[in-house]
């Protein structure tokens, strides 16, 4: 018998895959994502604030040999989470609540397609680096229901 290492992200499957960390199943190919260990096992999230909260709480970070996460303008489809821009706004509807949704690439012509309302005033757009940071101050995950 042959085992193999995962090195590549797996599609999500509605009714199928369930989330690492609240283990509800995966309802939207819009938001979350995965982590693959170095030993190629797979980890999938519902939520990048899932993804998030797993890596804070769980000493696995320096396990991890690729984190990717969902870009929102392609249903299903992984991009490396360094390469990502985040935006978090209340108006981003993601199924745990983080409010959080992840692009590859930024200008003016991608966000009109989010379709965040013009009179919004509480999103923004920033980086991984400023993530784990911007989401804790606006979104604390002692208040996300899990």
């Amino acid at each position: 018998m042959l085992i193999s290492c995962k090195t590549s992200s797996e599609p999500f499957v509605i009714g199928v895959d369930a989330c690492q960390v609240c283990k509800m199943g995966i309802v939207d190919t819009k938001y979350g994502g995965e982590l693959i260990t170095k030993k190629g096992k797979l980890l999938k999230f519902d939520d990048i604030g899932c993804m998030i909260k797993h890596l804070k709480t769980n000493s696995s970070g320096s396990i991890i040999s690729q984190a990717l996460t969902m870009d929102y303008l392609k249903s299903n489809h992984f991009i490396p989470v360094d390469s990502a821009w985040f935006l978090i706004s209340p108006d981003l509807k993601s199924p745990m609540n983080s409010h959080v949704a992840a692009l590859l690439i930024y200008p003016a012509s991608k966000i009109i397609k989010l379709n965040i309302p013009e009179k919004s005033s509480n999103g923004m757009l920033c980086c991984q680096a400023r993530l784990i940071y911007e989401i804790s101050r606006f979104h604390p995950f002692h208040t996300m229901p899990y």
